[in-house]
């Protein structure tokens, strides 16, 4: 008699990682339906309930091997991206610095338009030239 079991129970009683059991049921070589919208497995009730002894060691040795390789480009992707943040923090600050002092500069050459706006021509002359005192 045969049941259905999820794909990750399947893999573990194989012994096998689950994207073998998803290139195996895109093989045909494994039956599957889904119940309730999850993937399943077809499984006989005879078949062995630990996983097999003789499973494909060098097989998992490989994926191992990948996964350790995935990783380690995982990391070296995100020592750079932590890398780039440091650099456009740095950036920021810089504009920031600049920000305010082109701001402060501004401000200061308003002051001075409004003070010159405040006196009148002659008066600017006349100080200018020492005869007046502001």
């Amino acid at each position: 008699m045969a049941k259905y079991v999820k794909v990750s129970e399947y893999a573990f009683k194989e012994g096998i990682h689950e994207r073998t059991v998803y290139r195996r049921i895109a093989n045909n070589e494994v039956a599957s339906k889904k119940i309730n919208g999850v993937l399943h497995v077809k499984v006989d009730e005879e078949q062995k309930k630990e996983p097999d002894e003789d499973f494909d060691k060098s097989a998992l040795l490989s994926e191992n091997s990948h996964l350790k390789e995935e990783v380690e480009y995982l990391r070296d992707q995100l020592e750079k991206a932590l890398e780039t943040i440091d650099r456009m923090q740095e950036d920021r600050q810089r504009s920031d610095t600049i920000i305010m002092q082109l701001t402060k500069q501004l401000e200061q050459q308003t002051l001075l338009l409004e003070d010159m706006r405040d006196h009148s021509l002659w008066k600017r002359v006349k100080t200018a030239l020492g005869f007046v005192s502001s």
